[in-house]
């Protein structure tokens, strides 16, 4: 399907994808900004043959080098999967429609999709723009140290009205573990969620994992109707 001119292949979905990599120096993934209702943010999965991964990472920093240079781009991060290196995922975020459509319209992205299209394995997978939704300014800056993590899950479009407090309930309770830099959370069509997380290091990672509150998230979604499918959870490493 086509949204606004950039086609997309789209998941029905409630996507939630904690967008985390491991050992990370700061300024991979911008600090999140005030939550504006016209900010509209995305995650694009790209593939390529094993041994095409270094050609790969080339053409998505230039990608992201453009991208960050265009109109309203608010943040453009560039990952790259650290048990299976040929798989990469793209965060962005800009501004508004008319920005994200005039991206979709870019030479830079038509040249890096002409480029990519040589050694891609798989059609690139973009999630439908997400719509802030839950954010918080970040509790510091990521180091060396710090840890992100990308999980996608699916549920049932009936239970929409139960999904929304549980991962607002999800989004609070992990903001306030300590060690926890970002947990910002993206929506789309009522029941379709992003959440981009940020840890200082892989013990508050860890704590965040065995909290009340994903626990308690995990219980209440894990029912007859409410997940589609169990997690798909992604380490990766940020693209230099």
């Amino acid at each position: 399907m086509k949204n606004g001119s950039r086609t997309v292949s789209t998941r029905y979905c409630i996507g939630l994808i904690h967008a985390c990599l491991a050992t990370c120096a700061f300024g991979q993934i911008q600090p999140a900004q005030a939550a504006d209702d016209r900010n509209l943010y995305s995650v694009t999965y790209v593939d390529v043959a094993p041994d095409a991964s270094p050609r790969a990472a080339a053409l998505l920093r230039q990608l992201r080098q453009s991208s960050r240079q265009e109109g309203g781009n608010l943040e453009f991060a560039v990952l790259q999967e650290t048990t299976r290196p040929n798989r990469f995922a793209i965060f962005e975020g800009w501004r508004d429609q008319p920005a994200f459509d005039a991206h979709s319209r870019s030479p830079g992205l038509a040249e890096f999709q002409r480029a990519i299209a040589g050694f891609s394995i798989a059609p690139s997978f973009q999630i439908q723009p997400f719509a802030a939704f839950v954010t918080a300014a970040p509790a510091g800056k990521p180091g060396p140290g710090s840890v992100y993590m990308v999980e996608h899950m699916d549920c049932w479009p009936p239970f929409t009205a139960k999904a929304e407090p549980l991962v607002r309930a999800l989004a609070a309770g992990n903001e306030s573990q300590p060690g926890t830099i970002r947990y910002d959370a993206y929506q789309w069509r009522g029941h379709h969620y992003t959440v981009v997380a940020i840890w200082r290091d892989a013990a508050a990672y860890h704590a965040s994992e065995s909290s009340p509150a994903t626990r308690d998230f995990r219980r209440a979604t894990e029912v007859a109707g409410g997940r589609v499918d169990r997690y798909d959870a992604r380490l990766y490493r940020p693209v230099d």
